[in-house]
């Protein structure tokens, strides 16, 4: 879904919703997110400028059969970007954070495997590019 508010900011979101089963062991299929919320705001607050914040909502993921551990946590991602564009003419550059609250979120692993696996800890990145338009 995409909504402009005005012509600086726009909001596009989603939810998605999975239940999947295993039929042989009559049991949900495990470590898929059952629900899913993603929102993300675009916001022209100058000329150029772009501020960029997005999240990530995941939400309800069982074990797989026979893996007694307790379910996998729920968890928000949040990330933000500052973009600057059209720097002399064809330049950009972009500062990211991702996983800007430091979340302590984890993948679902294999029963063998003790723990869960951690996805990464906050990052910071740049990024600058060069544009061409075709003639």
């Amino acid at each position: 879904m995409e909504w402009k508010a005005s012509s600086t900011l726009k909001f596009l979101g989603n939810y998605a919703v999975q239940k999947s089963r295993d039929e042989a062991l009559n049991h949900d299929a495990g470590n898929a997110p059952h629900h899913q919320v993603y929102l993300r705001a675009n916001w022209e607050f100058m000329p150029n400028w772009q501020l960029t914040p997005q999240a990530k909502w995941i939400i309800d993921r069982s074990r797989v059969a026979n893996d007694n551990r307790p379910a996998v946590a729920d968890y928000t991602w949040v990330d933000m970007t500052l973009r600057r564009q059209h720097i002399a003419k064809h330049w950009e550059v972009a500062f990211s954070v991702r996983n800007l609250f430091d979340v302590d979120a984890q993948a679902p692993g294999m029963a063998v495997i003790p723990n869960d696996l951690p996805l990464r800890v906050g990052v910071f990145l740049r990024k600058s590019g060069l544009t061409f338009k075709a003639c």
